[in-house]
């Protein structure tokens, strides 16, 4: 969140139980401003959406989260091994059996 001139003030609907808003407020800062992509809580229904790039809200799917963990420790598993295997050549095949596999999951959808 950034911070504005004045206070944020938008009239706004919950995406999952209809609450009507007309407000954003930061936990640490009562005069901070949402922007795109930040997360808000419903006091209704304790549900989190997301300000799209208009501010509206809009439902958040919490296992996007889990994907872009997911995918940042396969990268980082692949360039361990790559590091690993630099040092200590494999003559089994196993490397790029492994790195093939990474490659194949960082491509998928979902890992």
């Amino acid at each position: 969140m950034t911070q504005p001139d004045n206070g944020f003030r938008k009239k706004n609907v919950c995406p999952y139980c209809g609450y009507n808003t007309n407000r954003a407020q930061m936990i640490e800062d009562d005069n901070a401003v949402p922007e795109p992509e930040d997360l808000s809580f419903c006091l209704m229904c304790c549900e989190y959406s997301q300000f799209d790039t208009d501010f509206t809200l809009i439902e958040f799917d919490l296992n996007s989260i889990t994907d872009s963990v997911e995918r940042n420790r396969l990268k980082i598993n692949k360039i361990k091994m790559e590091s690993f295997w630099e040092k200590n050549p494999d003559k089994t095949g196993r490397r790029d059996k492994y790195l093939k596999e990474l490659d194949r999951r960082l491509q998928t959808k979902t890992p």
